[in-house]
C-alpha cells in the first residue's frame, strides 16, 4: 500500500506540468506515417523515421542531450536519468530512495533485487505518464567492486561476476517488465559501463589519469571470466533494452 500511495502521489504532484514526452503519432501531421504504423515490422518503421530526418538532425541526435526533431514531431530529449537507488531526474522529483546496490547485493536475495527494480521502474513510469520524466534510465551499474580506490563501488552489487549477473537479471526484469502490460517496457534500463570501468580520475606524483583517457590492461581470461559475464547475463537473461559503453580503452582499443 505504501508503494502504491507513493506512485499515486507522483502522478498527482506532476500531472499539471507540460509533458516532457510527446507522441507525434497522435497528431494529424504524423498519424499516417509509416513509423507510426504498429502493424509494420520495426525495421520498416525505423527506416521511415530515419529517412525523414535531416542530416543536421541526425548529427544533433548523436549526443545524450538531443534537441527537438521537427521532422518527427519530437521535443528535445535528454537520454540521461539515473535509477540505481531510485529515480533521479533533471528537476529532482521526490521518489522512493533505496539502499545502495553494494548493500542490497549483500542480501543475496534475488526476490529483493527484482522487487527493488520493479518499484523504481513503476515510479519511473508514473513520472513519465505524468509528463515529468524521460523514458530511459542509466541503471544498473554492473562493473565489479574490485578496486577499493574507485569512488563508485557503492553503485555496484558485488565483486563477484556471477552475483553481479544475477543482480542485473533480477533488477532489469523488475524494472522493465510490468505485470500490467506484457507488450511495452515499463521503463528502459541500461547496464553500464561496458567494460572494465573502475576509474573516475586520479592524480599521483603529478601524473593524472581519468576515465576518458585511461587504457585499461586486462587479460583475455579476466575479460571472459570476470568482466563480461555480468553484461552477458544482463543482455541474455535480463533482456536489457540498452547498454552504455565505458569511457576507457581496453588493451589499446576504445571500448
Amino acid at each position: 500500500m505504501k508503494f502504491a500511495l507513493t506512485t499515486l502521489s507522483l502522478i498527482i504532484g506532476a500531472a499539471s506540468a507540460d509533458p516532457w514526452l510527446v507522441n507525434p503519432c497522435l497528431t494529424d501531421e504524423f498519424a499516417s506515417a509509416d513509423f507510426c504504423d504498429v502493424s509494420l515490422p520495426i525495421d520498416e518503421r525505423v527506416k521511415d523515421a530515419v529517412g525523414r530526418m535531416t542530416l543536421e538532425e541526425k548529427i544533433a541526435a548523436l549526443g545524450s542531450d538531443t534537441p527537438e526533431i521537427p521532422s518527427l514531431g519530437l521535443n528535445a530529449y535528454n537520454w540521461w536519468s539515473e535509477a540505481s537507488t531510485g529515480v533521479a531526474t533533471d528537476d529532482n522529483a521526490k521518489t522512493t530512495k533505496f539502499a545502495f546496490p553494494i548493500t542490497t547485493g549483500m542480501s543475496f536475495n534475488r526476490t529483493l533485487w527484482h522487487a527493488t527494480g520493479a518499484q523504481i521502474g513503476r515510479e519511473a513510469r508514473a513520472l513519465m505518464n505524468a509528463g515529468k520524466a524521460w523514458s530511459t534510465f542509466w541503471a544498473p551499474v554492473v562493473n565489479l567492486a574490485r578496486e577499493p580506490r574507485w569512488g563508485r563501488n557503492i553503485e555496484v552489487p558485488s565483486e563477484d561476476p556471477f552475483q553481479s549477473g544475477e543482480y542485473a537479471t533480477a533488477y532489469v526484469t523488475g524494472f522493465q517488465e510490468s505485470p500490467d502490460d506484457d507488450r511495452y517496457l515499463q521503463a528502459s534500463a541500461c547496464c553500464k559501463h561496458f567494460i572494465a570501468n573502475e576509474m573516475e580520475g586520479s592524480t599521483e606524483d603529478g601524473h593524472h589519469e581519468d576515465r576518458q583517457h585511461v587504457d585499461t590492461a586486462v587479460t583475455q581470461q579476466d575479460l571472459m571470466d570476470s568482466y563480461m559475464p555480468p553484461f552477458q547475463a544482463c543482455v541474455e537473461r535480463g533482456r536489457v533494452s540498452s547498454l552504455m559503453c565505458s569511457y576507457n580503452a581496453v588493451n589499446g582499443v576504445p571500448s
